[in-house]
């Protein structure tokens, strides 16, 4: 696993090993345990660019989810894709919901791994299916 911030965000409100330890288990959780990710925190401005760019929405949002799911020819370890983080939309979306950023940041986490494992919400069915299962990992994250 990769934690990478951009030089613009700090990421003194949450750890690294908060963050790892938040990913392991989700990835054991979903029988992914020798699997790789690589996690970004970034600003609104920068994943605004990547959510255009790839997503044809000319606006920030709190993650992005970049499947690869190859073996890493170095490591022989599965390589499930990318995670990016909008720091800043997380801290305001945690103070409007009146929780802590590391909350946020795990609820998040969990949502971008679900995108790496072909979970997806783009009607109602796959919505109600990954929200159940979203769900389901954070009570067994919070248990």
């Amino acid at each position: 696993m990769t934690i990478v911030q951009s030089k613009n965000v700090s990421l003194n409100r949450i750890s690294k090993s908060e963050i790892e330890c938040i990913t392991q288990k989700v990835l054991r959780y979903l029988g992914h345990s020798g699997s790789d990710v690589v996690i970004c925190f970034t600003n609104d401005r920068a994943i605004k660019r990547l959510n255009k760019q790839y997503r044809g929405v000319d606006e920030p949002t709190d993650v992005l989810s970049f499947p690869y799911n190859e073996i890493n020819i170095e490591s022989g370890r599965l390589y499930l894709g990318d995670i990016i983080i909008s720091l800043e939309m997380a801290n305001l979306q945690a103070e409007k919901k009146g929780w802590g950023l590391t909350k946020e940041i795990q609820l998040l986490l969990v949502h971008g791994i679900l995108h790496l494992l072909n979970y997806d919400h783009e009607n109602a069915k796959e919505l109600k299916k990954m929200a159940r299962k979203q769900e389901e990992i954070l009570n067994y994250l919070n248990s």
